[in-house]
This record gives C-alpha cells, structure tokens and sequence, in this order.
C-alpha cells in the first residue's frame, strides 16, 4: 500500500509527531510511505533520516487565502502524479483543506482533526470560517478521524458530517520502561515541567503567575523547567526576571525531541495550561514517564487525566493554580500515587500499538 501523508507545518508539534509515527511504522510494515509539508524543519529531518520520500511544499502555511491554497493544491497534484498513492491520510486544518479539496476524495483520503479550526475560543470570523470550510471538505473524506471524543462531538455540535463518517481514535505512545519506586525515592525538590510551543492556545502566563504567588517555602521545594520555544518567548522571560524567579523558572528553548524523555524521567508534576486543545501528545507523554497532571480542563483532556492521575482547573485564574500547585508540591505522597496512576492508564489505554491497529484497520475497510 502507498500512503501520503500530509501536514501543514514541519516544526516539531503533536500533529508531526504523529505524523512521524505513523509513517515509521507503516514503513517498518513494508508499505510505501511519502509525506509532504512546510519545507524544511524537524519533520523534513526525521523523513530524511528514515529515508521517507518527502514532498516541500512551499505554501503549505495557515490560511484562508484562495491564491496561496490553490498554490499548494498545484504543487499536491504534482506530487499525486509523481507518487500515486493508494491513500492520502490528511492532518491539520490547512493541509486537510487543500488535500481534501484537490483529490475531492478519488483517492481515498482520510483527516484527522487534531483540534478544529472553529475550536472554543478562536476568533468569530475564523470560527465561521473553519465550520463552512470543514461541512465543505467532510464531503470529501473517507472518514474523519478524531483525536478524542471531545473532538467528535465539537464537530458533530456543528453538524460537520453525520456521525458515521466520524471515528474516535486516540493518540498513543510506545509505553515507556520508567521506574517509578527509584522516581520517587528520596525528593527533595518537586520538579515541575512544561512542554509547548509558546504560543496560542497554550498560556504559560497562568503557570507563571500561580508559581509567583505560592510562598517562599513551597517554592523552595520545587522549580519549573519550561521547555519550547514560540513567539511568546521573550515576554514569559521578561515576566520571571521582573517577578525575580529566574532562579526558580527555567527555560531551555527548543529542544530535540529525543531528548524529551531525559526531563520527563527526572520530573514529578507535568503543567499544561492551555485556552482550547484537542487531545496533546505532550499529555500521554508525560503520563508515560508517570508524573502526576495539572492541567487546563479543555477540549479532550479529561479524557486523558481522569481525577486518580492529576488536577484539572476549569478556571483560567492564577489564584486557583497556585492553590492546587501548592497542594502537589507539599504532598510527595500525593505526586506519588497520581505519577502510578499516570503510568498505568497510558499502558492500558494509550498504548501506540492500539492506535497503529485501528488506523490500519480504516485503511483497509476504506
């Protein structure tokens, strides 16, 4: 079987992770795989180094422009012709949109919503936008995959395709084989971690904030390591040097995704606040490396960290984050029991083999 996939960005994200994923495994598998996004990038590299065939494509970038769209549509038809796949698998809005739109599904193609471009708390006019675009292309996919069941009823509020056409299926990691007796021998200082791109729709401001207003003991028990880099960067350092955390907040700017694994298996709480979400890698990943959660209680997130694995918090208010960050970081205990549960629930539930199967099984039943 042939299959391409294609993703908008190739900056290291949840989508190309997956992407990436999926790729190496069906390659390992026997079939063709070839993939095309942005130029350049974390992706390109890793398609590189497994020696993916990879298609740039220059206007692969997120917008609604119809001149830039029916560029990358172009420059898809050309690679259609060059690799004549037997199934194009489409993720992220803009990518989903042109795929689906030039192939007009005569080469079964199937998306995965990661999120939606109409997701709580977007723009009006980008919210309008991405539902009309989203009924139009739901007419050419073969099914729409959805990352969790949040996903899927967001898409079904606003009847983007009859119920049928949608499936549920999560994201999934290779289990990892963490120790947790050893994690959590002996702490003497909590280690908080972060893992995003600083950017919309993640909000280190709320985790900066709440960590600024727990007292000097509670602080002296822990530290913060952020971990990404993004537009946002340079205010969130501006905020810890004039809140003068600098020595408790640190932040390593992007790092290569391989070296993720070496912060998880050395943290014990993982932070993710965030305004909308569909379901994060960085979540599962961190619930691999068993650490307890807190986190924004958006999008499919609670599908994920269920109350015996972390904190969830509704309200995007500095005050209540740092009254649960405080009740973690004064509770070893507490981090203990939740990092086990982090750890059993993503093995049975999680696991990347159980995602790998039911992708290949819509494949064949195409």
């Amino acid at each position: 079987m042939k299959i391409l996939y294609l993703v908008t960005k190739s900056e290291i994200g949840g989508a190309q992770t997956h992407v990436f994923d999926l790729a190496k495994h069906f390659k390992m598998q026997g079939h063709e795989i070839a993939i095309m996004s942005s130029p350049g990038g974390w992706l390109a590299q890793k398609s590189e180094s497994l020696k993916i065939k990879y298609y740039p494509n220059d206007f692969f970038i997120n917008t609604f422009n119809p001149a830039v769209m029916m560029q990358a549509g172009d420059a898809l038809k050309e690679c259609l012709k060059d690799f004549q796949p037997d199934i194009v698998h489409c993720h992220s809005s803009f990518s989903g949109i042109v795929g689906r739109m030039t192939i007009k599904n005569r080469i079964p193609t199937f998306f995965t919503a990661h999120g939606w471009s109409f997701n709580d708390g977007v723009p009006w006019i980008q919210k309008v936008l991405g539902i009309v675009t989203e009924k139009i292309c739901a007419k050419y996919s073969e099914k729409i995959i959805c990352c969790s069941n949040f996903v899927k009823e967001l898409g079904m509020k606003y009847k983007i395709a009859p119920e049928e056409k949608f499936a549920v299926i999560y994201n999934g990691v290779q289990p990892s084989e963490v120790n947790l007796e050893d994690k959590f021998k002996n702490i003497d200082i909590v280690k908080i971690v972060m893992i995003a791109r600083l950017a919309e729709p993640k909000n280190p401001f709320l985790l900066i904030n709440a960590y600024d207003l727990l007292d000097e003991e509670t602080k002296n028990k822990s530290q913060v390591t952020i971990i990404g880099d993004g537009p946002q960067t340079k205010i969130l350092r501006d905020l810890v040097r004039d809140n003068n955390l600098f020595e408790k907040i640190k932040f390593t700017g992007m790092v290569d995704h391989g070296e993720i694994p070496d912060y998880l298996k050395n943290a014990h709480i993982f932070a993710l606040p965030s305004k909308w979400e569909g379901f994060p890698y960085t979540i599962i990943e961190a619930m691999n490396y068993g650490l307890a959660i807190i986190a924004s209680d958006v999008g499919g997130i609670k599908e994920a960290v269920s109350s015996d694995c972390g904190i969830l918090i509704k309200e995007d208010d500095s005050s209540i984050w740092a009254e649960n960050l405080a009740k973690l970081i004064n509770n070893f205990d507490l981090i203990k029991k939740m990092g086990e549960n982090s750890y059993r629930k993503l093995k049975d539930e999680f696991d990347i083999k159980i995602m790998f199967d039911t992708i290949l099984n819509l494949y064949k039943n195409k």
